[in-house]
């Protein structure tokens, strides 16, 4: 957040968020990092089933919309299990 808010605000064109355990709790910081026409994120987390892309689309929407921008989603796929009805899933998508 601090190298972000010092450095970088509106200033990238995409964010590459492949920390799964944690990049939900830094999606207000790519937003902020974003130009502000918007740009890209690959987004990467773990979500559970029945349906885990649906869930992990909503946790990030809602972050997104909190932080003020707008989502489009270009892509979502799973990436690999990782425990029993558990999921790591990668989520594309535009911000603006």
């Amino acid at each position: 957040g601090t190298i972000i808010k010092e450095h970088l605000v509106g200033k990238v064109d995409r964010a590459i968020m492949n920390l799964p355990e944690q990049a939900l709790g830094f999606v207000g910081s790519a937003c902020m990092a974003l130009k502000p026409i918007g740009g890209i994120v690959h987004y990467y987390s773990f979500a559970t089933e029945p349906d885990p892309l649906a869930k992990a689309k909503e946790d990030l929407e809602q972050v997104v919309l909190m932080a003020g921008r707008k989502i489009s989603f270009l892509n979502a796929r799973p990436v690999k299990s990782t425990a029993p009805y558990e999921w790591q899933v990668a989520i594309d998508a535009k911000i603006e």
